[in-house]
């Protein structure tokens, strides 16, 4: 009789448990999607505050430090995403956690890499050749607007599958991954391994 209450409490206290995790998996999967959410927003805040300033400024006004403040504010955008604890994540929305940080780690790379380049374009033509100014803010300013669109427009479509539970990387990325492992397949057909080897870059 002793064996048979106890075994029924170890169920109880199992179900119980078993309960209470699902039950926080669902709390945290709720919580996530709102964090994710909000960072779009945040982020899409930032991009069109950026788009606003390129597109406004003066060509003879503009320069990189104009920009500075809104990249600052994307990377501690970024920073509160990357606190989301992916082990305490349901298995189907970690990729969706992942993608959407992905896509925010390149969308900061890419107006940010555009931005440095001008900055260093600037510094070497006020050394060199102080004529060549103007035309290169006149191209930088639109390079610069043009990554902000196309930033802009991934970061929309993350919030439409998120707010659709959808898979953000089956939606945008599953065909480019399969027409490139395909490519991939055939390339390595081809070569021979045996003729491979590390190389080192020391």
């Amino acid at each position: 009789m002793i064996t048979i209450i106890i075994s029924l409490a170890a169920l109880i206290i199992s179900a119980l448990t078993w309960l209470a995790q699902r039950n926080f998996s669902k709390k945290y999967k709720k919580a996530t999607n709102v964090i994710i959410c909000n960072s779009i927003k945040l982020a899409l805040y930032d991009i069109d505050l950026l788009i606003y300033k390129v597109n406004h400024v003066q060509d003879q006004s503009f320069d990189s430090y104009q920009l500075t403040f809104q990249i600052h504010s994307l990377e501690d955008n970024l920073k509160l995403i990357e606190n989301i604890k992916v082990d305490q994540l349901p298995k189907n929305d970690t990729l969706n956690y992942q993608t959407y940080r992905k896509d925010l780690v390149d969308a900061i790379y890419k107006i940010n890499s555009d931005i440095e380049k001008f900055k260093i374009q600037i510094k070497s033509y006020q050394r060199k050749d102080k004529n060549q100014i103007g035309s290169a803010r006149r191209y930088w300013k639109g390079a610069i607007l043009n990554s902000c669109l196309i930033v802009r427009s991934q970061l929309l479509r993350d919030r439409e599958y998120i707010e659709k539970q959808e898979s953000i990387f089956d939606e945008k990325y599953a065909n480019q991954l399969a027409s490139m492992d395909s490519e991939a397949e055939v390339i390595a057909k081809n070569v021979d391994y045996n003729g491979l080897k590390y190389v080192n870059h020391d």
